[in-house]
């Protein structure tokens, strides 16, 4: 057994693991991972991160267990993460960054390349307890920094999450879109990116130099007498002459030696930057890449959602009072799209089902009760739905088809997700076109097993070499590396629109595809139910003519003197005038069917049935009228009557 100093011992070194580990946890802070990737990049001559990159690069949790799969492949290789590289992983070492102590208290010297795997060693064998620890100091960092809620911020609506998406897709597939290359300082010079800034000389150097300067006078008069081209008499004078003007000799070369040096220079564009001393320029404006990869798939997850237009079966965002097809104020409705991101509402059922005859009262009802829906369900094989308490959640039977639900953003399958995903994929493939010649499969069939040679078919992005020359990924492949060249010449603007230009049309492309597939889908879809509905009932006629009476009914409505009356005196919405356009809605939709019958004699009979019941509804709207008529003229004669003076 353990005598008690022993365990008082061993009690005390578990506590202070337990302190050096939340300490070594707590004390990183997102500024310190923020400078950390900057470094990074500019070493790897990358420039400003995409979005994507920057939130978990500096988020504490994220990095953690990159660390842990990075020192302990083995038991953490099934994170969902990617290992830090080697070269990063020696500079954190060396910056204080990781888990564990300083890399002099571990193996006593800085980490290299050499000694990295005896480093990661000694990471390995540090104590458990020094391990949780550093993992709770990394919770309570990420708590006080928000660093969980910054994922959840960048990802909390579904545009934000396709622009994540295309800028990931793009930066993996043509690193060059967000990379920096060296430029010469004769080059930076001739292009007006940088302007001389005269540096304060160094005492120190400027003596030396001084010193070296009269040296070497000293020894031309030297020589000069060993020559005998110059008199004993005549040395403290030519010593004297010789020693006028070191100062400004000094400082001249000083400042022109200066000149060689980008350290010395100042930025005067965008997208120039001096690390190093080495001078660096974006490859591209990150606007224009932005641009040319999220403007399709913008477009397509926008008109998706309703805010480049009303899908069929919405209100306008900001609706007229008497006319949910149109809007007042343009400028309400711009701004509640682009900034709120609001889409109309769910039509009411009278005018919805007008405009969208494949759905039925049921159906339009359910998905009411879908939408409101905030219950967490999570087996997705009783009813083909997922939800996570109205966050995300599925339905694979929606009044547009099948549909994803993220934040309150619909999202259908057909119309939407299928123009975003080729829209992305479009993009992504373009990226990888004008990189091609640095993109090769990871092959590797022979070895793996299973779902395993998937992976062989995994594109792998060969990295440019220091001197920023290009790695043929197929260096016999002429075809190739001709157009890997092309792409690649340096032509100022064309370069640009040659590799945006391919960007911005893959997506494109992509968008286009998806978009009439996904509408051909959805088209089809809807007439496929209308027909099972309305046997021997035209769905484009139907859908015209009911077009033409939605217009009719609210251009009468407007055309109403009484409405804005009628409007203040119903608190609830309900009143005589909404009864009257409920029962109008439903003769239209009756009228609708019964123009659409082909057997004569039963229309000849609907037509009189139709026509009866529009006499009944003139009649009711004849003795509303004279009813109204008939209490004006009571409150007239009920005035008292009064005598001017």
């Amino acid at each position: 057994m353990m005598d008690p100093q022993q365990r008082a011992a061993k009690e005390q070194g578990i506590l202070g693991q337990i302190k050096r580990g939340l300490s070594e946890g707590f004390r990183v802070t997102p500024e310190d991972r923020r400078d950390l990737l900057w470094e990074i990049r500019d070493a790897e001559g990358k420039s400003e991160p995409p979005r994507g990159t920057q939130v978990f690069g500096t988020q504490p949790l994220f990095d953690a267990a990159r660390q842990a799969k990075t020192v302990d492949p083995q038991q953490f290789g099934w994170l969902p993460v990617d290992a830090i590289n080697n070269e990063s992983f020696i500079r954190r070492a060396n910056a204080g960054l990781n888990f564990g102590p300083s890399p002099m208290d571990l193996i006593g010297e800085q980490v290299t390349e050499t000694n990295l795997p005896r480093y990661k060693e000694a990471l390995h064998n540090q104590g458990f307890a020094r391990k949780a620890a550093y993992l709770g100091g990394t919770v309570a960092s990420d708590i006080v920094n928000d660093g969980a809620r910054s994922i959840w911020w960048l990802l909390n609506a579904p545009q934000a999450t396709t622009n994540v998406i295309n800028e990931q897709l793009g930066a993996t597939l043509n690193p060059d879109l967000f990379a920096n290359r060296v430029v010469p300082l004769e080059e930076a010079q001739k292009k007006g990116w940088v302007a001389y800034v005269e540096p304060q000389l160094d005492p120190e150097v400027f003596q030396a130099r001084v010193k070296k300067i009269r040296d070497a006078r000293s020894g031309e008069v030297f020589n000069a007498m060993a020559d005998s081209q110059l008199d004993m008499d005549n040395i403290e004078e030519a010593l004297d002459a010789f020693d006028q003007g070191v100062e400004t000799e000094a400082r001249r070369e000083l400042l022109e030696e200066a000149k060689k040096e980008p350290v010395n220079y100042k930025r005067t564009r965008p997208g120039v930057k001096i690390r190093s001393n080495r001078i660096y320029k974006r490859r591209f404006n990150p606007n224009l890449v932005t641009a040319a990869t999220l403007i399709p798939a913008g477009v397509a997850i926008n008109s998706g959602i309703g805010l480049l237009g009303r899908q069929e079966g919405y209100a306008v965002t900001v609706p007229q009072e008497d006319d949910p097809f149109s809007t007042d104020n343009v400028v309400a409705e711009v701004a509640a799209r682009y900034l709120t991101g609001r889409e109309g509402r769910l039509l009411e059922a009278e005018d919805f089902l007008l405009e969208r005859p494949d759905v039925s009262y049921g159906e339009y009802q359910k998905y009411k009760g879908y939408l409101r829906d905030r219950d967490v369900d999570l087996n997705p094989f009783d009813d083909g739905r997922i939800n996570l308490g109205g966050i995300l959640k599925t339905n694979p039977d929606g009044i547009r088809g099948a549909e994803v639900s993220f934040m309150g953003k619909t999202l259908p399958v057909n119309d939407t997700l299928l123009g975003t995903g080729g829209a992305i994929l479009g993009a992504a493939g373009g990226a990888a076109l004008t990189n091609l010649g640095s993109i090769r499969f990871r092959g590797g069939m022979r070895g793996r097993k299973g779902l395993g040679k998937l992976g062989a078919f995994v594109p792998e992005v060969m990295p440019r070499q220091s001197d920023g020359t290009r790695i043929q990924a197929h260096p016999n492949n002429k075809f190739i590396n001709n157009m890997q060249a092309e792409f690649d010449k340096d032509d100022g603007w064309q370069h640009n629109a040659r590799v945006l230009g391919t960007v911005f049309g893959g997506g494109m492309l992509g968008l286009t595809a998806g978009e009439v597939t996904g509408n051909a889908i959805e088209d089809e879809r809807r007439r496929r139910n209308f027909e099972e509905r309305n046997p021997g009932i035209d769905y484009e006629t139907y859908r015209a003519n009911a077009k033409q009476l939605l217009k009719d009914k609210y251009d009468l409505m407007k055309a109403n003197p009484s409405a804005a009356e009628e409007r203040e005196k119903s608190r609830t919405g309900f009143s005589k005038r909404s009864q009257q356009q409920a029962l109008n809605t439903k003769a239209l939709q009756q009228q609708t069917l019964v123009d659409q019958i082909v057997d004569q004699d039963l229309r000849q009979q609907a037509d009189k049935a139709m026509s009866t019941q529009q006499w009944a509804l003139g009649k009711s709207q004849a003795i509303d009228e004279e009813i109204g008529r008939r209490r004006a003229r009571k409150q007239e004669e009920e005035q008292p009557m009064t005598i001017p003076f």
